[in-house]
């Protein structure tokens, strides 16, 4: 009997203990999501973002902003990267994606929309160089060793694009290797 009543206190000792461990950690995730809405944690993430990429890049890259609304919708604003001869590479005003957060748990990346305005690449390739002036991005998030390539077992994930709106893009190739321009 003493044996019984022993271990009744000690699995009420341990319910209790997991029970206040998944209230904190459901209390952590929402003040999470809850700072995530306001201007400091956008602007927190921002900063974040931009001097991982910096560094990752090593050259020239700035967000002028960032903006999640709710679970549903990302922005970014004023957004420029530089190549490393300090060219400018990519910019853009806007790049706005509204999505679907419950199609990940199908393994479908579920996009209603994506606005993108303003945008500006500048592709080049010298005259004497094999490599075009992004390929330090490549290079930044390639892996440094080959790994051995093994067939996926899972299913393949999926992408709904549902609208698309471009606003004043202009895209200039030159290629002085090849002599496309």
């Amino acid at each position: 009997m003493a044996n019984k009543v022993y271990f009744m206190k000690t699995a009420g000792k341990i319910l209790r203990w997991l029970l206040w461990t998944c209230f904190f950690i459901l209390l952590l995730l929402t003040l999470v999501i809850l700072l995530l809405q306001t201007h400091w944690g956008n602007n927190l993430l921002r900063k974040g973002a931009q001097s991982y990429l910096q560094k990752k890049f090593q050259t020239e890259f700035t967000i002028g902003g960032f903006e999640l609304e709710g679970l549903h919708k990302i922005g970014l604003y004023h957004v420029m990267l530089k190549d490393r001869q300090k060219d400018t590479l990519l910019s853009f005003d806007t790049i706005s994606v509204n999505f679907n957060l419950a199609d990940l748990a199908f393994k479908k990346v579920g996009i209603s929309s994506l606005l993108v305005s303003n945008l500006t690449t500048h592709v080049n390739r010298q005259e004497k160089d094999t490599f075009y002036n992004f390929q330090f991005i490549l290079d930044a998030f390639s892996p440094s060793t080959k790994k051995e390539e093994t067939p996926s077992s899972g299913s393949s994930w999926g992408i709904d694009l549902n609208k698309v709106s471009l606003q004043h893009i202009s895209f200039l190739w030159d290629d002085k290797y090849t002599g496309d321009h």
